[in-house]
């Protein structure tokens, strides 16, 4: 049955070209706390596009922003500086990754080998099917892309806590938007002494992250003109020197098959059932 599934879905891809695909895409986020010192704070968000805001309270006052643009070559971090709420024009620079440290990059991308994970048995109430609910099914497969790994060693940093966030997120392949939560590990492994915004002590870090993109075909079985594209990636980042090791996840991943939350990404993406179950993953 699965193989059959398999060669109608590459029957249904050929034949589909002008049938529209929706990836999972993430909305602007709002800004989550990254560190929190006496009487500073530091907050970051990214925006539709990817780009990742870093800012700097100081007192509950806007002092610090720092901008890092998705997929900049150049690992470039644009940093304004703020009096009384207004950015002064004369006060903002640049600085880039690779002027504090190393980034070393291992392009692997695997090739993209489609791997069959199952398919899903829905059901949603319905007052007009004899059993009172109408049975619905999704076939799943995915392409695997493996990206890095990407290593930056830091030399010796002495600055402001921001910017060593800023140069963190611009020189690793993982978002920001995957949660604050591996930035707040990384920086809390390194043992950092942080007072009024500033690192006390010069420091050395090796940081390492590695990124697994999954693309994921979504067949209605019941109706084959119903073929939705999706998106996930598997983040595994580690601080060399501290040991810190820890996966992230994001959108459809293979490690969540199985789970509500897989079932409900797909339902909501191809369906407008508001309320359903599942009866069984095939």
């Amino acid at each position: 049955m699965k193989k059959f599934l398999c060669i109608a879905m590459c029957f249904v891809l050929c034949l589909s070209m002008t049938l529209p695909c929706y990836a999972a895409s993430n909305p602007s986020s709002e800004e989550e706390t990254i560190w929190e010192g006496d009487n500073f704070i530091i907050t970051g968000s990214v925006t539709a596009d990817g780009t990742t805001i870093l800012n700097e309270y100081t007192d509950g006052v806007l002092t610090q922003r720092n901008t890092v643009y998705a997929n900049d070559p150049d690992h470039a971090v644009y940093i304004e500086h703020f009096g009384s709420g207004i950015a002064r024009t004369a006060q903002r620079e640049v600085i880039y990754a690779t002027d504090y440290g190393t980034i070393e990059t291992h392009d692997s991308v695997s090739p993209c080998l489609a791997t069959i994970a199952g398919r899903i048995y829905f059901r949603s109430p319905s007052p007009i099917e004899p059993d009172g609910y109408v049975h619905y099914s999704v076939f799943c497969q995915y392409d695997t892309a493996l990206i890095g790994p990407t290593t930056y060693t830091i030399n010796g940093f002495i600055g402001k806590l921001i910017d060593l966030v800023a140069l963190l997120v611009g020189a690793l392949p993982i978002k920001f938007d995957v949660g604050s939560e591996w930035l707040s590990g990384i920086l809390s492994s390194m043992g950092l002494e942080v007072v009024a915004g500033m690192i006390q002590d010069a420091f050395t870090a090796t940081v390492a992250a590695e990124r697994t993109d999954y693309t994921w075909q979504l067949l209605h079985v019941e109706n084959y003109s119903n073929l939705q594209t999706a998106t996930g990636s598997m983040y595994y980042v580690i601080d060399v020197l501290s040991h810190y090791h820890k996966t992230y996840y994001e959108g459809l991943v293979p490690a969540e098959w199985g789970t509500p939350y897989f079932a409900s990404l797909v339902n909501y993406q191809m369906f407008a059932y508001n309320s359903f179950d599942v009866e069984k993953w095939g």
